[in-house]
């Protein structure tokens, strides 16, 4: 692992974290998560007089990449309905399906969040994969959502 002094980061160091990243597969999205830690990391600390100039102001970022999502057709989804009826991943194909959850939400579902009477199910809950610092996986139960808005 290489590391640098606050002081002596330059924007070259950013943009080849940056290009590596990418170059390890990341996706430029990902990156430009990491673009925005940085730089608010650099912020903080110009803001503290730490450092003189945010460097990270001065670094291209990757460009945007819109998603094209992939959908199941009709067929398809009949057929993933035939292939796990009676299996234990059905009801949360169900679930997903239905009712348009991600698989974070799915896996988070309890069983006090449903009301039967009212055939309401409540998402508060999500279960995510965490990678440490390390690489290695660990399953998080989380109880923070996304706000969404309809």
């Amino acid at each position: 692992m290489f590391f640098l002094l606050l002081k002596d980061i330059k924007a070259f160091d950013i943009q080849k974290y940056y290009n590596t990243k990418l170059e390890e597969g990341l996706s430029s999205n990902s990156v430009i998560k990491h673009h925005a830690v940085i730089r608010s990391a650099l912020k903080y600390a110009v803001k503290s007089k730490s450092i003189k100039e945010n460097v990270a102001d001065f670094v291209e970022k990757p460009q945007k990449v819109e998603k094209e999502a992939n959908y199941y057709s009709k067929e398809e989804l009949k057929k993933l309905l035939q292939v796990s009826k009676g299996d234990p991943i059905e009801v949360p194909i169900l679930l997903a399906m239905n009712l348009g959850l991600r698989c974070s939400e799915v896996l988070g579902v309890r069983w006090s969040n449903i009301d039967f009477d009212e055939k309401v199910i409540k998402i508060h809950h999500k279960v995510v994969r965490i990678f440490d610092d390390n690489g290695k996986l660990t399953v998080s139960a989380q109880n923070k959502m996304k706000k969404m808005s309809y």
